[in-house]
């Protein structure tokens, strides 16, 4: 997971660059990263809960969360750029929200 982040966190600042070229590096990073994270979490899932709980709720939960988030989030950064005029403030509001998920996966603790 954190070998997709840096690359997704640091293509979503790069998003921001006037120069052409930075910002097709920076649409590369972000795309060519961003669905590696969910393909590990829902193949890592059997492992994360209890032996013997049924499997159906946790994929349930997943599914919940990254649709929810699939659905807010162009909402917000559409909000955004209403009141900004600019796509950056919402870029930059992406960049953080990865690297904050990225520190908050070092805090995990391996079994």
């Amino acid at each position: 997971m954190i070998a997709a982040a840096v690359p997704m966190a640091t293509g979503l600042f790069m998003l921001t660059s006037q120069d052409q070229t930075i910002f097709m590096l920076g649409l590369v990073g972000y795309l060519g990263f961003t669905y590696a994270p969910g393909a590990m979490l829902y193949a890592c899932a059997p492992d994360m809960v209890p032996k013997g709980t049924n499997l159906g709720p946790v994929y349930g939960l997943l599914a919940t969360i990254s649709n929810a988030g699939s659905f807010v989030t162009p909402i917000i950064v559409g909000r955004i750029k209403d009141a900004t005029g600019d796509f950056n403030p919402g870029f930059i509001l992406l960049g953080t929200l990865c690297t904050l998920s990225l520190l908050l996966s070092l805090r995990l603790k391996a079994r």
